[in-house]
C-alpha cells in the first residue's frame, strides 16, 4: 500500500522496530520524540494497527520534509526529528480526483475549484481486512479503521491567503485469546485523531510576510477487556495559536521571529475490577518564542543561527529552557556541498510504549522533569555524475531526563476511597485505591546515540531509487536498571541496509501514460536486543495448593540479540490512460523475522529415566509472504 511513513524507513538514519508498526526511529530516538505536523497541527498518533498503514494518505500529500537532527528554531517540542507535511490545496482550474480499490482498502481523492478564489481537496479511505486477507490467514483479529481529510485555500486578495485543513480517522481492534474458548477473554479497543487548522498568510510589504496558525488536535483512545472488568482511556487535547514573520531586509539577509501558545489537557482513567482506579488529568501550558537569522556570508556559505526559549506551566510546577540553534553549509566546488548543524532541544511530552496498539501519552509535571537532547552533525553531499549524488552524514546525540516504563510499579495510592455496589439486590461497601499521581510509574535516566549514514541515489530516468546504509550505537542509563550500567534499548539496530529500486520495463513512445513499472525494496537490519533469562524456578502443584510458578531470573538488561531482519518487498503497477493495475508483494521470500520470544516450561526425560525440567522456547514471527492486488482510476 502506498504510504508515507514506509518510505521513510528505507533512508538512512530511519529504522522501524517490526512490520507491526509504521512508526519512525529517528537516529536512534523514540517515536514520540518526532514532531509531525499536518499542515501546521500537531499529530499525536500517525500510524494505524499493524505497520501497514499510517494517518497520511500519499494521493493528498503536497510536500513533506524530514529533519533528523539539529532541526531550525521554527520547530521545537521534540527531541530527534520533525517530519512537516502540508497537504495539496486542490486544482483551481478543473475537477479531478482518483479512486484506488485494493485487497486491504478504498480510498478516494476528489479536488475542485472554488470559483475563481480557492479550491478543496476531499479524500476518504476504510480497511476490511477480516474480509479479505481473513480468508488466509487464521486468527487474524477483527480490525478496521476508516480516516477521511478536507482542505480548502481560499485566495482573499493579493495580500492574504486563507486555508482550512481537517483529518479525522479511527481504529477498531476487537481480539480474542483464545477464539476456540467462550470463556476467554476478549481485549476491545478503539483509539483515533481529530485535527483542525487554519493559516493565514499575510504579506505585508515586498519584503515582510508572515503565517500565523490557529490549530487544534485531539488523540483519544478507549481500552477494555471483557471477563476482568478493566476499563481505559486515555485522552490528548492540544489548542495551539503560533505565528511567524520573515523580514529579508537585504540580499542574503533574512530575519524571522515568531512564537507559540500551547495548551494541554491530559486525561488517563483506568479501573481494574474495582479494586485500583488510577485518575489523571492535567491541564499544562507551553509559551515559546524563536528566532534566527538566515545570513549568506559569502558567495559560497550558507548560516542559519538563532534560538528557542521554552516557558512550561504544570499545575506544581514551572519549568524554563533556552535552546541555541545554528547550521552551516558551504559550497566547496559545484558539485560538492559541506553541512553542519547543532543544537539543543527540549521535550515536555512523552508516551509510555504499548503491545501493538496506541500507546498512552503523560508529560512532565512536579516529579519529572522535561527532557532535553543536544546535536551534533557533519554532512556532505556531492553530485557524481548526471543523474547520481551520493550524501554521508555522522552524528552524535545525548538525551537527558528521558522516561522509562517502570515495569515493576509498587506506587502508592493518593488516598483510599469508599464506594457502594449492588451484590444481589444487597449494598455493599467496598474501597478502591485511587491514584492521582504518575510518580512511581517511570524511571528517569540519560544516554546517547553517535553514528554514521551513506547513500547513493538515482533520482531520473527509468532506472531510480538509492542504496543507503547506516551504522548507529544507541545506549540508555537507567539508576533502576541494569544496575545503573549503559544498556542498548530494544530499538537499537547496529547496521541496516536499504536497495530501493524502481525500473520502467516498457513505456509506450506516443502516450507517457502507458507503461510498466517494477518496483522492490529491501532491508537488512541486525538483530535487535533482548532480555534472555539466565535461569527459572520451577515449583510444582502442592498438596495444599493447585498454583505451579515459575520464576525467571534475567540475565543483562538486553545483553542479545535476536537474528538478523531481512525483507523483499516487489511490485508491478500497469498504467493505461486513466487507470493504474499493481500486484504487490510484502515479504517475497517469506522470511520468518523474529518478532518475540516466549519462555514456557517442560519436561525432559533422561535416559536413566528421571526427568529434569527445560525451558521450552517459541519465537513469534511477523508478517509472512503477503500479496494484494488492486486498480487506481484517475478522473
Amino acid at each position: 500500500e502506498a504510504d508515507l511513513l514506509r518510505p521513510l524507513q528505507t533512508l538512512p538514519g530511519v529504522v522501524a522496530v517490526s512490520d507491526f508498526s509504521s512508526a519512525l526511529y529517528v537516529r536512534g530516538g523514540t517515536p514520540d520524540q518526532n514532531l509531525i505536523l499536518l499542515d501546521g497541527a500537531d499529530v499525536y498518533n500517525p500510524e494505524h494497527a499493524f505497520g501497514i498503514f499510517s494517518s497520511f494518505d500519499l494521493e493528498t500529500i503536497k510536500q513533506a520534509d524530514l529533519y533528523k537532527g539539529g532541526y531550525p528554531s521554527q520547530y521545537g517540542g521534540r527531541l530527534s526529528s520533525v517530519l512537516n507535511i502540508i497537504n495539496k490545496d486542490g486544482n483551481r482550474e478543473e475537477i479531478e480526483g482518483t479512486v484506488a480499490v485494493s485487497a486491504l482498502s478504498s480510498k478516494a481523492n476528489l479536488e475542485a475549484p472554488l470559483g475563481k478564489f480557492g479550491s478543496i481537496l476531499l479524500s476518504g479511505r476504510r480497511t476490511y481486512l477480516a474480509e479479505t486477507i481473513g480468508l488466509f490467514i487464521d486468527d487474524l483479529p477483527d480490525y478496521y479503521f476508516y480516516d477521511g481529510s478536507a482542505k480548502a485555500f481560499l485566495d482573499l486578495g493579493s495580500s492574504n491567503k486563507l486555508t482550512l485543513s481537517a483529518y479525522g480517522g479511527r481504529d477498531f481492534l476487537d481480539f480474542k485469546l483464545d477464539p476456540d474458548n467462550p470463556n476467554s477473554s476478549e481485549f476491545n479497543y478503539d483509539w483515533g485523531n481529530k485535527i483542525f487548522s487554519a493559516n493565514l498568510t499575510h504579506i505585508f510589504s515586498p519584503t515582510v510576510f508572515s503565517n500565523f496558525w490557529t490549530t487544534y488536535s485531539r488523540f483519544s483512545s478507549d481500552f477494555s477487556i471483557a471477563g476482568v472488568d478493566f476499563v481505559e482511556r486515555n485522552k490528548v487535547e492540544d489548542l495551539t495559536a503560533k505565528g511567524e514573520v520573515s523580514y529579508l531586509y537585504s540580499s542574503g539577509n533574512k530575519l524571522v521571529t515568531g512564537f507559540e501558545i500551547k495548551h494541554l489537557n491530559l486525561k488517563y482513567f483506568q479501573n481494574w475490577n474495582q479494586t485500583r482506579e488510577v485518575d489523571f488529568d492535567e491541564n499544562k501550558v507551553l509559551l515559546a518564542g524563536f528566532g534566527k537569522h538566515e545570513w549568506q556570508a559569502t558567495k559560497f556559505l550558507n548560516v542559519d543561527y538563532g534560538f528557542r526559549a521554552n516557558f512550561y506551566r504544570t499545575d506544581e510546577k514551572n519549568y524554563y529552557g533556552v535552546g541555541p540553534r545554528i547550521s552551516a553549509k558551504y559550497r566547496l566546488t559545484g558539485e560538492t556541498t559541506l553541512k553542519a548543524s547543532a543544537g539543543k532541544f527540549y521535550q515536555f511530552l512523552g508516551r509510555i510504549p504499548r503491545f501493538i496498539v496506541a500507546d498512552v501519552w503523560t508529560s512532565s509535571n512536579k516529579d519529572f522533569a522535561p527532557s532535553s537532547s543536544t546535536h551534533g552533525v557533519l554532512g556532505v553531499t556531492t553530485s557524481l555524475f548526471d543523474d547520481f549524488e551520493f550524501e554521508s552524514e555522522v552524528y552524535y546525540k545525548t538525551y537527558n531526563d528521558i522516561l522509562s516504563y517502570n515495569r515493576f510499579f509498587q506506587g502508592r495510592p493518593s488516598y483510599n476511597e469508599q464506594r457502594t455496589r449492588n451484590v444481589f439486590g444487597l449494598q455493599q461497601e467496598y474501597y478502591v485505591s485511587v491514584y492521582k499521581s504518575p510518580l512511581g510509574l517511570f524511571n528517569t535516566g540519560e544516554g546517547r546515540t553517535f553514528g554514521g549514514e551513506m547513500m547513493f541515489k538515482k533520482s531520473f530516468g527509468k532506472t531510480s531509487g538509492w542504496v543507503a546504509y547506516t551504522y548507529s550505537n544507541t545506549r540508555y542509563k537507567f539508576d533502576e536498571v541494569s544496575n545503573g550500567n549503559f544498556y542498548p534499548p530494544r530499538h537499537d539496530r547496529t547496521h541496516v541496509v536499504n536497495l530501493v529500486l524502481n525500473q520502467v520495463l516498457w513505456q509506450s513512445q506516443s502516450n507517457k501514460r502507458k507503461n510498466l513499472t517494477f518496483g522492490s525494496n529491501f532491508i537488512y537490519g541486525s538483530g535487535q536486543p533482548i532480555t534472555l533469562p539466565e535461569k527459572f524456578i520451577h515449583t510444582e502443584k502442592g498438596p495444599d495448593t493447585n498454583v505451579r510458578v515459575d520464576l525467571y531470573y534475567p540475565l543483562e538488561r538486553n545483553g542479545y540479540r535476536i537474528p538478523y531482519y531481512a525483507r523483499l518487498d516487489a511490485s508491478l503497477t500497469f498504467n493505461v490512460n486513466a487507470w493504474s493495475f499493481f500486484a504487490q508483494i510484502y515479504n517475497v521470500g517469506n522470511r520468518k523475522n523474529v518478532w518475540a520470544v516466549f519462555y514456557n516450561t517442560a519436561t525432559e526425560e533422561k535416559a536413566d529415566g528421571s526427568s529434569v525440567n527445560v525451558a521450552d522456547i517459541t519465537t513469534v514471527s511477523m508478517i509472512p509472504f503477503f500479496p494484494s492486488i488492486g486498480f487506481k482510476y484517475n478522473f
